[in-house]
């Protein structure tokens, strides 16, 4: 369930693209599980009519799959940016059209979904497409996983702080917890590195809890 290299070529940044990763997620609104694309709003101009996303997942040719998505503004979807996180809606026309393709969701955690202060010191694991790395990658585009702890709650529990390597390029990228089960569980959205504490490699993300409570209600 690998998540999705992001091109914005919509805005001048590295490059001239603007970049990051974003997942797959499955939200029920009303009696449908409605399957989403969700990122930081800063790797998406507002305004932008599409973005071009890179699933790396090697099809019999060695190559990754290559796709459009459309963000018209009639989708259930962008209905609002929340904090610095977006939900694009995948339309059934969208998804790559080889049979091959399997698409995977990440399954969110809904034990402490609203008690955060639970995730406080468990193991944690993200897994993006951080800048350096693309550089020094000359075959191909490939994901980095990191491990590390989630450190803290702060912000009136809106946000989390974890030690992983993360760098420009990351943003978007799932924030997941490894349960008692040894399950791989979203909690959160990558937002940026923690400035201030950047030798611990502490990072900041967005709690999924705050996130699909305001999502909810605007659909």
């Amino acid at each position: 369930a690998l998540p999705i290299f992001i091109e914005n070529p919509f805005e001048q940044n590295v490059a001239n693209i603007r970049i990051g990763t974003g997942f797959f997620i499955k939200i029920k609104l009303g009696e449908k599980n409605i399957p989403f694309i969700c990122t930081a709003k800063h790797v998406i101009k507002e305004g932008s009519t599409k973005v071009s996303l890179i699933l790396y997942k090697k099809d019999e040719n060695n190559e990754n799959i290559k796709f459009d998505l459309s963000l018209d503004k009639t989708k259930k979807l962008i209905k609002e940016f929340i904090n610095d996180t977006i939900f694009i809606e995948i339309l059934d026309s969208e998804f790559p059209s080889d049979e091959e393709i399997k698409i995977n969701f990440l399954k969110i955690d809904e034990k402490y979904l609203f008690n955060p202060f639970k995730y406080i010191g468990s193991q944690a694991i993200t897994i993006g497409y951080p800048l350096k790395y693309l550089i020094n990658d000359e075959d191909d585009t490939k994901p980095l996983i990191s491990n590390g702890r989630i450190i803290k709650i702060k912000e009136n529990e809106t946000k989390v702080v974890y030690n992983m390597e993360t760098d420009v390029g990351s943003s978007g990228a799932p924030i997941c917890i490894i349960n008692e089960k040894n399950e791989i569980k979203l909690i959160a959205i990558h937002q940026s590195k923690d400035t201030k504490n950047e030798k611990n490699n502490y990072n900041d993300g967005y709690l999924l809890g705050p996130i699909l409570k305001i999502f909810l209600e605007y659909n």
